[in-house]
């Protein structure tokens, strides 16, 4: 019963494998695999508490690196333990499971999103070590590679994931995305189609054609493309965003904003969303909705280098000039580049701050010629 419950989870076949659990624990409450099955089924299924609940009763049983790695995973999911302490827990899982290539890339997923990519990379080559084929970790390399600006690499490690797992939408979805950042449109424009064609309500193959079709200066046809998917899927929020943004681009302030104000009102939103509606609302003019806008991002991740810039162009238009000026140098110390100095003169300028503007364009050209003899 154990062996056909596991195939049907491998095929995707969660009902099955669910009701095959059941029976197993109808016959014994305490058989640990379908304790532990359950508790794999309701992680997928982003029911934590759930989760944690069977993982509990598996460990009862005895411990294993299967049954400890999933709870720790759970318990981080449902925030009852911090990052650190869900990476000893998975250490201790490893120790007793080395090979266990899901406690690996759990690793290296969590780690990418918390900004560590190089412990993340380490997690992702240790799963490739045992499966040079694992789909799933080639997919976790590339997007760390991606984020490390190695996008040559990112695209090799996003073919051969492909090649394992064509039908993988998320995958396509990366390639897509790469082929159109390394001038490749035409290409990354057969892949959005090809996801389209897999999925038509599901807005990522939208996103990414009206991406290729921008970079092929489509923009007014890939507005439109995603102003129709929009309208199929109104609470789609990662394609309102990109709506939002092209029509910012093209200064169509007011359908932004509307847009936005969409967005920014799920439950899926996050900082990009709320910094471009304060981006939106400064272009309007309306520099208390900016503000708003503009604090709602920094409460959800106050140290985005975009954030911290978007809120000293917030400063500029509250007249806050010195605040503004330290809070850009604040962005540059974290690490966004210093060729956005450009822009934040030139809200300086607007507001007739022109020796500020001047004093801090000295400023950084002292300091750039400074880094340069360091250099030589």
């Amino acid at each position: 019963m154990g062996n056909l419950a596991w195939a049907h989870y491998d095929l995707d076949h969660v009902e099955p494998a669910r009701r095959i659990f059941d029976q197993m624990l109808a016959i014994d409450r305490h058989h640990q695999d379908a304790l532990y099955g359950r508790g794999t089924l309701a992680f997928v299924s982003d029911d934590y508490d759930a989760s944690i609940a069977y993982h509990e009763r598996a460990l009862a049983q005895g411990p294993t690196g299967h049954i400890l790695s999933g709870l720790a995973a759970s318990r981080y999911r449902a925030d009852r333990i911090d990052l650190d302490e869900f990476l000893r827990q998975m250490e201790i899982a490893l120790a007793l499971s080395p090979n266990y290539r899901w406690a690996l890339r759990e690793v290296g997923w969590t780690l990418d999103a918390n900004g560590d990519q190089a412990r993340a990379r380490d997690y992702f080559e240790r799963a490739l070590a045992l499966a040079e084929d694992d789909a799933n970790a080639l997919y976790g390399m590339a997007t760390v590679l991606r984020t490390t600006g190695e996008a040559e690499q990112a695209l090799i490690h996003t073919n051969k994931a492909l090649a394992e797992a064509p039908q993988d939408y998320d995958i396509r979805s990366l390639r897509a995305l790469l082929l159109r950042e390394l001038k490749r449109p035409k290409q990354s424009l057969k892949d959005a189609e090809q996801l389209i064609a897999q999925d038509p309500d599901r807005g990522a193959g939208y996103v990414r054609k009206a991406q290729a079709m921008s970079a092929l200066g489509q923009g007014g046809t890939a507005i439109n493309l995603l102003r129709g998917h929009v309208t199929r899927h109104p609470r789609d929020g990662f394609a309102l965003y990109w709506l939002g943004s092209y029509l910012f681009d093209e200064e169509e302030h007011d359908e932004a904003r509307q847009r936005m104000t969409v967005a920014a009102g799920l439950d899926s939103a996050d900082e990009s969303d709320f910094r471009l509606l304060a981006r939106i609302e400064l272009a309007l003019g309306n520099v208390t909705d900016a503000r708003r806008a503009m604090d709602r991002a920094l409460a959800v991740d106050p140290v985005s280098q975009w954030s911290l810039y978007n809120n000293a162009l917030v400063l500029v238009a509250e007249h806050r000039f010195e605040e503004a000026e330290a809070e850009f140098d604040r962005t540059v110390s974290s690490g966004l580049s210093a060729s956005e100095l450009s822009g934040f003169l030139a809200a300086l300028v607007a507001q007739s701050r022109f020796m500020q503007a001047i004093q801090m364009r000295v400023r950084y050209a002292d300091r750039r010629a400074a880094q340069e003899a360091e250099g030589d």
